[in-house]
C-alpha cells in the first residue's frame, strides 16, 4: 500500500542532486484560484532553469535546506519552505513569493505535456540495437534515420576511418535489413515507425549505448557532409562546451530558415534556434529534450522547445558556419506542410513558448582560438 503524501519541513535535507533535471509545473496565486506561470519548469543540473525565462527566475539553488529561485541580480525571489514527498519521492513545493507574500508559488511534479492530436504510440519501447564495434567507443555519435537511398554512404571520406572522432548508428526504416559496412558501429531495425522522432525516442532508452557519448548528432538521410567536417563539428562543440548546435546550410541547399544559411564571416554564431535536420545535442541536452520526440508527427515545433528546455543560454547554442552541409531535398516533399505548421502552432501553445530565430553574435572566422 502506498504511503500517504505528507508535508515535510525543509530539515529533511533536500539535495540539489535529487532535483537535477526534474520537471515541474510552476503556479502562483491562492490555492483556490491558481495561475499557471509555466506549464514546464525544469531544474537543470547547472542551477539554471529550463522551459521558462523571466527576470525573476533565472536560476535555482538550495540554501539552508530550502529550494530557492534566484533573479537576474542574484537575489532570491521565491523561497519554498515546505515540500511534499510521496513514497519518498519529491512531488511538490510551496513557498513565499517575496514581491507578493499573499500570492504563494508552487511547483508540482509532472511529465512533459502530451502533444495535441498525436498518434497512438505503442507504449514505451526499447529499440533493439545491434553493436559491431571494432575498437573502443569514440567520444561522439552520429545517428542516421536511413533507408536504401540514404546519402550517408556518399559522404566524402576525406580522413582515414581510424581518425573519426564519432561512431555511426543507423535507425533503418525499411523492412529489408541492410548490409553491414565497415564504418557502421550500430544498427537498429525500426520499420514500424514512419515518425522519425518517435524512432529516436525509442533508441534513447536508459540502457542504450548512446548515453556513453559526449555529443550526439541526429541527422536526416538527405544531407551531404564530409567525414572531416563531422569531426570538426564535434570538436567545436567539445571545445566550446556547446549544449546544442548544428552545421550551417550550404548556399546550394534547400533552406527553410534563412538564418541557418552559412555565413562566411563567422566560425559560428550564437542563436536560440537549432533546426531538426541535423541537431547536435550534448548528452545532458539530449536527456532534457528526448521527451519532446515521443508524440510528434512531423517534428515541427520541437526544435523551438530544445533551447528553452536547455535554459536558453545564448553562448551554449550555435550554428557552426566554419562547416556546412547540403540539404538535397525540398521541404515538404514527403509530408503535408500545412499539417506540419498546425502541429508547430499547437505545440508552442501547449508549452507557452514563442517561435524565434535570433542571432546573438558569434566568433569571427579569423579567430584562431576555437
Amino acid at each position: 500500500m502506498s504511503k500517504p503524501a505528507k508535508i515535510e519541513a525543509p530539515s529533511d535535507e533536500l539535495s540539489m542532486t535529487e532535483l537535477f533535471d526534474t520537471v515541474w509545473s510552476f503556479e502562483g496565486g491562492p490555492v483556490h484560484a491558481p495561475r499557471t506561470i509555466a506549464p514546464v519548469f525544469v531544474l537543470r543540473q547547472n542551477g539554471l532553469i529550463g522551459g521558462y525565462l523571466h527576470d525573476n527566475e533565472r536560476r535555482w539553488d538550495i540554501d539552508k535546506g530550502s529550494l530557492r529561485l534566484i533573479d537576474k541580480f542574484g537575489c532570491p525571489t521565491t523561497i519554498f519552505d515546505s515540500h511534499v514527498r510521496e513514497d519518498g519521492k519529491l512531488t511538490g513545493f510551496s513557498g513565499t513569493f517575496k514581491s507578493d507574500p499573499t500570492a504563494p508559488h508552487r511547483l508540482t511534479s509532472r511529465t512533459y505535456p502530451a502533444q495535441p492530436n498525436s498518434p497512438t504510440a505503442p507504449g514505451d519501447r526499447r529499440a533493439t540495437i545491434e553493436q559491431r564495434l571494432s575498437g573502443p567507443k569514440r567520444r561522439n555519435l552520429m545517428i542516421i534515420r536511413a533507408g536504401t537511398n540514404s546519402l550517408h554512404r556518399q559522404w566524402t571520406q576525406d580522413i582515414p576511418g581510424e581518425y573519426r572522432n564519432w561512431d555511426l548508428m543507423m535507425s533503418w526504416y525499411e523492412t529489408t535489413p541492410p548490409e553491414w559496412h565497415a564504418d557502421l558501429e550500430y544498427l537498429s531495425l525500426q520499420p514500424e515507425y514512419k515518425i522519425k522522432w518517435r524512432a529516436f525516442y525509442d533508441l534513447s532508452h536508459d540502457a542504450s549505448p548512446l548515453w556513453d557519448y559526449d555529443y550526439i548528432c541526429i541527422a536526416d538521410d538527405d544531407v551531404m557532409m564530409t567525414w572531416r567536417d563531422i569531426n570538426r563539428l564535434f570538436e567545436i562543440c567539445q571545445r566550446n562546451n556547446l549544449q546544442l548546435a548544428q552545421p550551417s546550410l550550404h548556399v546550394t541547399s534547400y533552406i527553410m530558415h534563412r538564418h541557418t544559411k552559412q555565413d562566411p564571416a563567422y566560425q559560428f554564431r550564437y542563436t536560440d534556434f537549432v533546426e531538426g535536420m541535423a541537431p547536435v545535442f550534448s548528452r545532458a541536452a539530449l536527456r532534457i529534450s528526448r521527451e519532446s520526440f515521443k508524440d510528434t508527427v512531423f517534428g515541427f515545433g520541437i526544435d523551438h522547445l530544445w533551447p528553452s528546455l536547455c535554459s536558453s543560454v545564448a553562448t551554449q547554442i550555435a550554428i557552426i558556419d566554419e562547416i556546412s552541409m547540403v540539404h538535397t531535398r525540398p521541404m515538404a516533399s514527403r509530408y503535408n506542410l500545412q499539417l506540419a505548421i498546425d502541429e508547430n502552432h499547437a505545440l508552442l501553445n501547449l508549452y507557452r513558448m514563442q517561435q524565434r530565430y535570433r542571432i546573438f553574435g558569434g566568433i569571427f572566422r579569423d579567430c584562431d582560438q576555437i
